[in-house]
Parts: C-alpha cells; structure tokens; sequence
C-alpha cells in the first residue's frame, strides 16, 4: 500500500498532486492508528478496506461502528458498512428516498451510448421521455440516469 501510494505520488505526473495529498494523508493515518506502514495492504491505488476508502476518506469518513475503540475497515464489517453509509451520506444520500426506478426500454440500441454513462444522475425525465425510456413505477421526477441490468429469461 504504501508501496503504491509512493509510486503514484512521484511517477505518475497527470494525478501527481492527487496521490501526493492520498500519501500524506495514509502517513498522517499510519501514525494515528499505529500501523506498520510495511504491513498494511490495499489496492494498487491505494484504497484500503473492505470499501475501498482512499486514505483522506478514511481519515474523513470512516467510523468505528461497532463501538470498540478501533475503526477496521479490513475485519470489522460493521466499520466497513457503517463508513460506507457515511461516504453516502456525505455526498448527499437521502434517507427513505428511492434510489433506483424500473423503466422500459423501447429501443436499447436509441439509447446505447446513455447507458452506464457517468457516476452522476444528469437527465432529465422528458429526455427518457423522448427515447421512449418510461418508467414502470412512481418516482420523484428528478434528474436520473440509465443502468443496465440483465433480467432472468
């Protein structure tokens, strides 16, 4: 992890400033938590957990939710979803609100290059509207996006 995170930082000059700020970040937290920096694991970016929290999200965001003192997002899975719950609360997820819709697809090849496209929901309804994209239940009319899922046939 650190391994990485060092890699990143210094010879991948288009995210430079990024992964600077992620290493420094994972530095500050090894020292709080007391980990040996040549022990802790994570991905090849640098994400760490069960969740795959950057170091200043885990800093930021993560929570010891099972009350012992210690946030684990590696063994306690009680951490890991209680941090996650976090992460989307702090970026605007709303309790008691929908979050998917069902629609009917007319034509999937209209909508292709809609599907899947971005993190962030961006159209509007009457753009669905007039792919023929209608939903098959009541939603709350705001901005939306098109995730493909397989259904069993």
């Amino acid at each position: 992890m650190f391994t990485s995170l060092t890699t990143l930082a210094f010879d991948y000059p288009r995210r430079k400033e990024y992964f600077q700020s992620e290493l420094e970040a994972y530095l500050l937290l090894a020292r709080e938590e007391e980990w040996n920096i040549g022990a802790t694991k994570g991905s090849y970016s640098g994400a760490m957990g069960m969740v795959q929290f950057m170091p200043s999200n885990y800093r930021k965001l993560a929570l010891d939710y099972d009350k012992n003192g210690h946030i684990d997002l590696w063994k306690s899975e009680a951490d890991a979803i209680g941090s996650a719950a976090n992460y989307l609360k702090h970026h605007g997820w709303q309790n008691n609100q929908p979050w998917f819709v069902t629609a009917q697809v007319a034509d999937p090849v209209k909508v292709e290059k809609e599907i899947n496209r971005g993190r962030k929901a961006d159209t509007e309804m009457n753009v669905w509207s007039s792919y023929n994209v209608l939903p098959t239940q009541s939603f709350s009319p705001e901005k939306t996006g098109l995730v493909a899922l397989r259904t069993g046939s």
